[in-house]
């Protein structure tokens, strides 16, 4: 392998672990963003020999002008002028040259038969108490006002947030109860790649994924890093850790709501129906923990949910998660690949997920059939 792309991979592995899921240390959004990604493109333009190689040099433009409109997005967002803002990313950011490619590759078809779980509260009164399946759908069309505000939502549109593991929905709920949680599992059975994601996976900054993802570690191609260097400043703002949870408005949410709408409106090669993205929550270096939005449909549903989803999507009804305390299936075959990997649930207490109670009312939810919502 040449030297400049040794040099360029370790130089992508760190600048991503470095910026991805950080969060803001200072009370102007828009400064936090203009700090890092500047520094970004500082430290790149100064990696030694990189200026060399025309197609880096080239890159290091596109990256230079890919900033410049994300700073002008956040200062006019900052101004009040959202019209603007919102312009700007669409018309702009999403279909500059070097981005748009970027994000059509990035859609992928659902696997067969992937399974997700998603979590709700029960109310006191109805503790340990299983949660009907439309309970555990998305919010009726008609309780749109119920609709909490998340990092890919829009307000008042009714979505699908599933996650990979039960545990994940916990931690997004910012660990209630667990006498209060209901865990449904849900099975996708479209047919004919009937739903798309973009994947918005970090592992692809992982230098050891780097390599093993091509047939010639030794030799990787210098535009294979090309489009890594530029992908680090979207995967960035959209991945930015919450500086205040508890505040009604989230600056961190003003980009991936943004790409939400983008992608929604179906202009991809490849339309997407949802997007896949790591959790901000839950550090990991593996990039093991996924959550998912897919999106609905409401002008083309009768009822109060959606008909695509449902019909793409079998799930069970919501299970108390204290149930796997007194039930146990020992046949299963359920080993998802996160098994072996180690879990703080006490804070201080690192677990291994197969011994957790979500491993065992996954392994328990496993053995249940899912069905279509009536």
């Amino acid at each position: 392998m040449q030297i400049n792309q040794i040099k360029i991979s370790k130089f992508i592995s760190a600048s991503a672990k470095k910026l991805i899921c950080l969060k803001p240390n200072t009370d102007s959004y828009s400064g936090f963003l203009k700090k890092h990604l500047t520094q970004y493109l500082d430290d790149l333009t100064n990696l030694n020999v990189v200026t060399k190689d025309r197609q880096i040099a080239i890159t290091i433009r596109d990256i230079a002008r890919v900033n410049d409109l994300i700073f002008k997005i956040a200062d006019f967002y900052e101004n009040g002028d959202v019209y603007k803002a919102t312009n700007t990313f669409f018309d702009e950011l999403m279909f500059d040259p070097a981005i748009f490619g970027i994000i059509d590759k990035a859609t992928n078809p659902l696997d067969p038969d992937a399974i997700f779980y998603r979590a709700r509260k029960s109310s006191i009164d109805n503790a340990n108490n299983n949660l009907e399946q439309k309970d555990m759908f998305h919010n009726a069309f008609s309780k749109r006002r119920k609709i909490v505000n998340y990092r890919f939502s829009i307000n008042g549109y009714p979505c699908l947030y599933l996650s990979n593991c039960s545990y994940l929905c916990w931690e997004e709920m910012n660990r209630p109860n667990l006498h209060e949680l209901c865990v449904s599992k849900y099975k996708y059975v479209g047919i004919n790649d009937s739903i798309w994601t973009v994947n918005l996976d970090p592992i692809i900054f992982n230098k050891r994924h780097i390599y093993d993802s091509l047939k010639q570690p030794s030799v990787i191609p210098i535009h294979w890093l090309c489009n890594l260097l530029i992908r680090i400043p979207l995967f960035f703002i959209f991945l930015n850790r919450v500086k205040e949870p508890g505040s009604h408005f989230k600056p961190e949410y003003i980009f991936p709501q943004m790409f939400t709408n983008f992608i929604k409106e179906g202009v991809l090669n490849t339309p997407a129906q949802g997007i896949k993205y790591p959790s901000t929550k839950v550090m990991d270096n593996e990039c093991t923990f996924f959550n998912y939005i897919f999106f609905s449909y409401p002008n083309a549903c009768k009822g109060e949910y959606c008909d695509f989803l449902s019909t793409n999507f079998h799930f069970t009804e919501g299970f108390p998660i204290t149930y796997s305390l007194i039930k146990t299936n020992k046949t299963t075959s359920y080993n998802p690949p996160f098994a072996s990997k180690f879990i703080n649930i006490a804070h201080g207490m690192p677990t291994e997920y197969s011994s957790t109670i979500f491993f065992n009312h996954e392994s328990i939810l496993n053995s249940i059939s899912e069905s279509k919502l009536p």
